[in-house]
């Protein structure tokens, strides 16, 4: 459980604006000052709790633990205590920039003793509100997710065959990216989720796809959002004066396994899928196709590996997604089919 106390400057919190609140106590650690769902707007917040006299005596050191609603944002501090002190606390001078980004936080207090056992507060929570512009505006200037991905071509005699009379073939065989994510929800307030990706692609490219999902089905069990999606990509190919173009659409959906989307599973069709490429004998061609495309989207709880730190950094599994996604594209001219394998691992900012 979690404990919060805020130490405001003289421009500082009233007990009249939040009204009485009792003080929180829970296995001999008590909450202080602020009362809960405290908001602020300032950069000094100090939090502070007081400990037992019988706890205090074997305490080693104390870890204040921060997380967002979402649980995406998720920070330990470690505070030495004080001989002679009932008391602790630990002040930060900069909680705009370090808060202020998620909105509503909790934090706890955890007591760590000589041998090692933890003594847990309760939890309290505070806002630090942002202001309207940056709300507007702040899904657009801080990507939710950087991803990594490696894709390949299945090597079938008939796709041999095929990349054998390009020249170059690289872009056709295969590619490494690295992508950034940004997220808009309920963009133009409509009831969807707006989702763009600009990403470098090797040996060298550029690309972005932009994605719309709204969510039609929830429970307790699962959610459904149909999604649409289009693409388009620029490879250099080696050869002057040519590159290659890749345009495609998506339509399809993800289904979300509740609790907590560990696991998603996608798929849909791919009504377009274009790329230029250059034959030995033809010239420039173009690779006009249609197929399909899935895959599975999944996380590993803090239930089967808990939060882990090696020298100092946080390790979250929660915050890696891995993806596995298998596409089937055929040209509609050569008949030559296009089987794709993609695998990606991720980091989730926020």
């Amino acid at each position: 459980m979690i404990a919060v106390a805020l130490c405001f400057s003289a421009t500082g919190l009233s007990s009249a604006v939040f009204g009485a609140i009792p003080e929180i106590a829970l296995n001999g650690i008590e909450l202080m000052t602020p009362p809960d769902r405290a908001q602020t707007g300032d950069d000094t917040v100090s939090f502070r709790w007081r400990v037992s006299q019988e706890l205090r005596e074997n305490v080693r050191n104390y870890d204040i633990t921060f997380w967002s609603t979402a649980r995406i944002f998720r920070r330990r501090i470690p505070v030495q205590p004080e001989p002679g002190r009932e008391e602790a606390e630990w002040t930060t001078t900069t909680a705009r920039s370090e808060f202020r980004k998620h909105g509503r936080y909790f934090w706890r207090v955890t007591a760590v003793d000589s041998q090692g056992y933890q003594t847990q507060s309760a939890i309290r929570s505070f806002v630090l509100p942002r202001p309207l512009l940056s709300r507007m505006f702040h899904a657009w200037y801080f990507p939710y997710e950087i991803q990594f991905g490696l894709t390949r071509r299945n090597r079938t005699a008939e796709y041999k065959a095929f990349l054998n009379r390009l020249t170059p073939s690289t872009h056709l065989e295969g590619y490494g990216d690295v992508g950034l994510f940004f997220k808009q929800p309920n963009f133009l307030s409509l009831p969807g989720t707006l989702e763009e990706r600009f990403y470098l692609m090797s040996p060298v490219g550029l690309g972005s796809d932009w994605r719309y999902r709204v969510s039609i089905f929830r429970n307790e069990y699962m959610a459904f959002s149909p999604e649409i999606r289009g693409g388009i990509a620029w490879f250099s190919t080696g050869i002057q004066q040519f590159s290659s173009r890749r345009y495609h659409v998506y339509l399809g959906g993800n289904c979300e396994i509740l609790p907590n989307a560990y696991v998603t599973v996608f798929g849909g069709w791919l009504p377009l899928y274009r790329v230029r490429y250059a034959e030995k004998q033809k010239g420039v061609r173009t690779f006009v196709g249609k197929g399909w495309e899935g895959g599975i989207r999944f996380v590993v709880p803090r239930s089967m590996i808990p939060v882990f730190y090696i020298a100092g950094v946080e390790i979250d599994f929660e915050r890696i997604p891995f993806v596995v996604t298998v596409g089937h594209i055929r040209d509609d001219y050569t008949d030559v089919v296009m089987r794709n394998r993609c695998f990606s691992i991720g980091y989730l900012f926020r």
